[in-house]
């Protein structure tokens, strides 16, 4: 599978991380939005994944990095009363990523 990244200089800024699109026989699979808030404190989080959850379509996937106590817990919490399907893991340094599908 071949994988192409194409960056959007404002948006790759503003999220710290370029989109990654999947493609998948010639025709795009989903995309892939990483957003790496390890360095942010909650509320941020929670408002900037917010904002590419609304941005993604049907099969779209979100990775988020997080550290900060708060967001910890808000954002689980929220995707799962927004009925977000999610995956976590954590990393011996204590930062939960959160892979985020598309409802």
């Amino acid at each position: 599978m071949l994988t192409f990244v194409i960056v959007f200089k404002s948006i790759s800024l503003y999220f710290k991380e370029p989109f990654k699109y999947k493609v998948k026989g010639g025709k795009l699979a989903f995309m892939l939005h990483k957003y790496d808030a390890t360095n942010e404190k909650c509320p941020l989080p929670l408002v900037k994944m917010r904002v590419i959850l609304k941005k993604m379509q049907t099969n779209d996937k979100c990775l988020i990095s997080i550290a900060d106590k708060g967001s910890k817990n808000d954002i689980p919490k929220y995707l799962t009363q927004a009925g977000y399907p999610f995956s976590s893991t954590v990393s011996a340094s204590g930062i939960v990523e959160l892979l985020i599908e598309n409802r």
